[in-house]
C-alpha cells in the first residue's frame, strides 16, 4: 500500500510539473518582443501566471524606456566604438 500511495504521489508531481510551461528570462523576452506581448495578453486574462508574466513585463518596459530615450535624447546609445565613428 505504501508503495502505491509513493507511486501515486511522484506521478502526480511530474504531471503538474509537465504542465507548467518553460520559464524564459527577460533577455529572451526582450529580443522576441511580439510574443512578449501575447504573453502579457496571457496574463492579464489570467490564463498564464507564472514568472514569464514578470520577464515580459520587464522585458516589454525595457524597449520601451530605449524607445523613449531614442527619440529624447541627442546622444547616441548605445555609443559606438571608435572604430565605427565616421
Amino acid at each position: 500500500m505504501k508503495n502505491f500511495i509513493v507511486a501515486g504521489v511522484i506521478v502526480s508531481a511530474a504531471f503538474l510539473t509537465g504542465c507548467n510551461d518553460k520559464v524564459y528570462d527577460t533577455d529572451y523576452w526582450f529580443a522576441h518582443q511580439d510574443e512578449a506581448k501575447q504573453t502579457l495578453e496571457k496574463c492579464q486574462s489570467g490564463e498564464v501566471a507564472n514568472q514569464n508574466c514578470d520577464n515580459a513585463r520587464a522585458a516589454i518596459s525595457k524597449q520601451k524606456s530605449l524607445d523613449w530615450n531614442k527619440q529624447h535624447s541627442s546622444v547616441e546609445w548605445p555609443p559606438k566604438s571608435k572604430d565605427q565613428k565616421q
